[in-house]
């Protein structure tokens, strides 16, 4: 999912992005040296230096605060080590902005010679980064941001994925919708920037795949909308027989509480991606989310092992309630950088040799379930679940009703 960001497109972004990088090449660090020093095997006695380059200021405050919660949480519960290595955290806040977030890349480089970088919330901001950790040669495992192009034409063989793309969120729904909801007719509803593109078109992908036909489909103006009855009034007049829509935050809210206001909901049924999320979007929903089915990558009902681990041990370091999908997340990112270290016995003095474990980390299981990480695009293969929206044991909920089944990114 990409959290608000800008309305830039993003070949302008990758353009503002390369210039800035360019700006950025570590000029008291010449790459030859960088890759000695951060990688050499005088190295290996010390900690495991990891980067974390989170948003923990501004709107997505929250989510970067969640996805460290959940990596620290993983960290934790293996005794602070990773592969065998003692771990040392060195914590960036970028703000959800990519100028700052190439500064701070920059500083946990070159200053504090981190081995690896996860976190990054806002995809605007992963695809500024990526030719600076490309260029550098410094691993990155995104924990979060889900922009397409960074497992396809802008991939690279430093950068990973631990969560998903903007794709494999709107695809898990499709096939689900044409079963269960309506197979015609059905209109897509969603803002106009690249997360609203790029889910609308995994779902249309899968959905009409299975059969089904698109009926309409409205992109408002991203971050500016406050009276979505233009676009209700659109959605009405088409008589769609479903609406399946992806809104973020306080946009979720308002277009939620709006449908239902306006009458659709009694006709015509809405689900989608993300509408219901987080516990905070949910609450101030309330009524007019009732129903309302959506997908995840977690559920706190998850019935193995490792989820049952991680709520505990969540609970026992921050004593905060349920954890959010965000922090499983977090989560999978320290997993899988474990599960490439123990295969090399926690040895990262060989940059290539750490590189072939990570691409070829291969299945594991999460508290999210079975989780594997594809070598061609370096992105994960993974489950997604339909949750609803439910009022029960007095507070409102997204309940877990089923597996929706595994789903991967297409690649380039």
């Amino acid at each position: 999912m990409d959290e608000p960001e800008t309305t830039l497109t993003r070949r302008a972004i990758l353009k503002r992005a390369g210039a800035a990088a360019a700006l950025m090449s570590v000029p008291a660090l010449p790459l030859g040296r960088l890759e000695d020093v951060a990688w050499g095997a005088a190295r290996q006695s010390r900690p495991l230096r990891i980067g974390q380059l989170l948003t923990l200021s501004g709107p997505l405050g929250s989510v970067g605060a969640d996805l460290q919660k959940g990596f620290v949480t993983y960290v934790r519960q293996n005794g602070s080590r990773l592969g065998g290595r003692k771990i040392q955290f060195f914590v960036e806040d970028d703000a959800g902005d990519p100028r700052t977030a190439l500064q701070k890349a920059e500083k946990l480089v070159s200053e504090r010679e981190v081995d690896i970088v996860t976190g990054v919330v806002p995809s605007n901001v992963a695809i500024a980064l990526r030719d600076f950790f490309h260029s550098a040669k410094v691993p990155l495992i995104i924990s979060q941001a889900a922009a397409d192009e960074l497992t396809r034409g802008e991939s690279s063989p430093y950068i990973f994925r631990a969560a998903y793309t903007n794709y494999m969120i709107g695809a898990s729904m499709g096939r689900w919708f044409y079963r269960n909801i309506a197979k015609d007719r059905v209109f897509t509803a969603a803002p106009n920037y690249s997360a609203g593109q790029e889910i609308m078109a995994g779902f249309v992908d899968t959905f009409q795949k299975a059969g089904g036909k698109i009926g309409g489909q409205v992109f408002p103006p991203f971050g500016t909308v406050t009276d979505y009855q233009p676009f209700l009034s659109q959605i009405q007049s088409a008589r769609p027989s479903a609406v399946f829509a992806f809104f973020p935050g306080a946009e979720a809210i308002r277009f939620v509480r709006q449908y239902s206001e306006f009458g659709l909901k009694r006709s015509i049924p809405l689900h989608g991606a993300f509408i219901t999320d987080p516990a905070p979007v949910l609450n101030a929903q309330g009524s007019a989310a009732q129903g309302v089915g959506t997908s995840a990558i977690w559920a706190a009902e998850l019935k193995n092992q490792r989820n049952t681990r991680f709520l505990a041990t969540y609970e026992r370091l921050y004593g905060t309630g349920e954890p959010s999908t965000f922090a499983a997340t977090g989560h999978n990112a320290a997993q899988l950088l474990d599960e490439a270290l123990k295969s090399i016995q926690g040895d990262t003095s060989n940059k290539a040799r750490f590189l072939k474990a990570m691409k070829n980390v291969g299945t594991f299981q999460t508290p999210s379930g079975i989780f594997t990480l594809d070598p061609k695009t370096q992105n994960p293969i993974r489950n997604f679940y339909l949750r609803q929206a439910r009022f029960e044991n007095g507070k409102w909920q997204n309940k877990l009703l089923s597996n929706l089944g595994s789903f991967r990114d297409p690649g380039k």
